[in-house]
Parts: C-alpha cells; sequence; structure tokens
C-alpha cells in the first residue's frame, strides 16, 4: 500500500475518519480496515510459495473454541496441529562430522535468554558443535538454561558495534594458542532465528556447502561494482584452514575500527573478500543473483524485503531467517517503493 498513516492518540479522544484523515493527516482514504483483539493470526498456509506476508490469514478466537485461552498441555498439543509445527530438537539425526566449533554472540536488554535463541543452541549442540557463548549482558536470569549445551559461558564488555569481531579474534587464538585441532567455526549472533524448514535440512545444508566451500554465509547482499558481493556477518561457517588468515587479518585491521562505519567497511565487508582475493573459496547459500531482481537499490537488505523474502524463505536449503531485518520493515517509515524500484 502506498498510503499506510500510523497514528498514536494518547488522550483516547475519539475521532471521526472525517476529521482524522482529511483535515489532520490531509491524505484521501479510499478504504479502512478495523482490526481489534478477538483476532489471531496470520497463520502460515502450508503451501510453500505462501508465504504471510502475501496472504495474510486470520481466524477470530471465538471460532477456535479454547485452544489458545489457557496455556498448558492440551493448548500446546492443539497449537501444534493447527500450525503443523514440530520441535527441532526431537528430531533424529547425527551430528556432524568432525570437531567443530560454534561461537554464539548474544545481548538481551532483559538480561535474559529467549526461547527462541535456547532452541538454537540446542540444536547446535544436537548438530555436534562445541559452543562457545558470549554474552555482553550483565547477567542473565536463565543462564542454566543452556549449561548442558554450551562449552563455555562468558560475560564479556559491550563495546557496541564490532564487540562480535573481537570475540571472534580472541577465540581464534586462543584455539590457536592452546594448540586445540578443529575442523570448522561457525560464528553467528542471537538476530539469527534458525533452524527453518526442519534441522535435517540445516545439517545437510551445512555438509553440502561446507563440502566445496571455504568461508561461506546464509546470504549474501547487493554491493554495485563488485565481482563477491556483501555476506552477512551473522552467520559465518569457515574451515580451520582460513583461521589463520583471518587471524591476521583482524589483528591489523581490529585496531583501526573506532567507528560503527569502520567496522562495517573494513571487516564486515572487506574480510571476505581479502579471503577471496587469497584464493579461498567463497559462497553463500543463498545468492543475491538467484532472487532475480530487478534494479535493486544499494544498502537496503533487499534480501529481507517483504517483497522478495518469499522467494528463498522455504526453500530447502534456507535454515534462518535474520529477524532484525524483518523489525526494519515494520518499523520504517519509508515505503517499500522508496527502497526497491
Amino acid at each position: 500500500m502506498n498510503n499506510i498513516a500510523i497514528v498514536e492518540n494518547f488522550d483516547n479522544e475519539s475521532t471521526d475518519n472525517d476529521t482524522l484523515f482529511k483535515n489532520t493527516l490531509k491524505i484521501t482514504v479510499s478504504s479502512i480496515l478495523n482490526v481489534d483483539s478477538s483476532f489471531a493470526g496470520p497463520f502460515i498456509e502450508p503451501n510453500k510459495d505462501i508465504y504471510w506476508f502475501t496472504e495474510l490469514k486470520s481466524m477470530n478466537i471465538d471460532d477456535l473454541g479454547s485452544v489458545f485461552l489457557k496455556n498448558n498441555d492440551d493448548t500446546r498439543r492443539h497449537i501444534k496441529e493447527i500450525l503443523k509445527w514440530k520441535n527441532p530438537i526431537e528430531e533424529n539425526i547425527q551430528p556432524i562430522p568432525g570437531t567443530n566449533y560454534a561461537i554464539y554472540c548474544h545481548y538481551d536488554v532483559n538480561n535474559l535468554i529467549q526461547d527462541y535463541c535456547i532452541t538454537g543452541i540446542k540444536c547446535l549442540h544436537k548438530l555436534g558443535y562445541k559452543t562457545l557463548f558470549f554474552s555482553t549482558s550483565t547477567t542473565l536470569s536463565n543462564e542454566k538454561s543452556i549449561e548442558p549445551y554450551t562449552e563455555k559461558i562468558e560475560f564479556i564488555e559491550n563495546n557496541d558495534i564490532g564487540t562480535e569481531f573481537v570475540v571472534l579474534f580472541r577465540v581464534l587464538e586462543q584455539l590457536k594458542k592452546n594448540s586445540i585441532q578443529y575442523d570448522n567455526v561457525l560464528f553467528m549472533n542471537d538476530s539469527l532465528l534458525f533452524p527453518l524448514n526442519s534441522l535435517k535440512n540445516m545439517k545437510e545444508t551445512i555438509v553440502k556447502t561446507n563440502k566445496d566451500n571455504d568461508f561461506w554465509g546464509h546470504w549474501d547482499e547487493y554491493m554495485p561494482k563488485s565481482k563477491l558481493q556483501f555476506i552477512y556477518s551473522c552467520f559465518l561457517h569457515f574451515k580451520s584452514s582460513v583461521s589463520d588468515e583471518i587471524i591476521s587479518y583482524l589483528s591489523e585491521w581490529l585496531p583501526r575500527c573506532n567507528s560503527r562505519t569502520e567496522y562495517i567497511n573494513y571487516i564486515e565487508w572487506r574480510m571476505p573478500t581479502h579471503l577471496f582475493k587469497k584464493n579461498f573459496k567463497i559462497n553463500s547459500i543463498i545468492p543475491f543473483k538467484s532472487l532475480k531482481i530487478n534494479n535493486p537499490k544499494y544498502n537496503k537488505i533487499v534480501t529481507h524485503n517483504p517483497k522478495y523474502i518469499g522467494r528463498w524463505l522455504f526453500k530447502d536449503e534456507t535454515f534462518a531467517m535474520k529477524y532484525k531485518y524483518i523489525i526494519y520493515f515494520l518499523l520504517t517509515q519509508r515505503s517499500i517503493e522508496e527502497l526497491i524500484e
């Protein structure tokens, strides 16, 4: 829609539509949708070609009886039946072969490990990763919930942008100093929702992608005039053979970074390009070019735009979504047309 107005009425005053739209906002409205709290939804259609940004299927709570009214075993069972959801932790799969480490970076303003993070960490454990958990929260009220599934839990100082790369550098240095042998490292943060499309698919995608690549991510993003597109640093997977070069690069460039822009430019964007120039094989699961987007605009989070997310969200090889980028589109005051032509 081109015409969307969000109005906050702090005094709870009743304003008729003509006054609100014509006189106050100075816009013409052709139709109005009123929604109240009796509705639940949207629900995802089982058809993989339909996703919630296209078809907003809602349902009145009264029509569902007591399904959503009580938080008990029957309620949870009914919800699973309705949404056709399977707990990925309960899937019967074997760990990924080899010795693999996962560096998981976390922050929560409420000093809490959210449920989706706990699920993700349990899944990493099931996949065989030795998870090193780092949080910039001052404390965590439910730290014990992940203790059986992690090798280490550490609280670190929050230096805002760049903290994650400092963690990556220190962990790789420590592994090298202690002569710890490993096959792969997964570097990720808590902005990721996973596993989508089953834990089995996540495992198969990781094994397949890792076989032919040295350093890879889940998505790459549009960069004009660049042979190698920008790879999102929220999920990076690389072989041990790449570690020394990453240590060398970070030791040179981390001290030069003093702002958000510098961390993005020198580390997040340029490090994969540096590795590419060193003849390492670089790739992503969802290459930007595979989305076939005409006239993309630079640096506008194109992959997670509601117009295009359906082109990769339900692919078998997809196993993650960056929820913070979805929030960006929900909160932005600019229309989709301003972001993508």
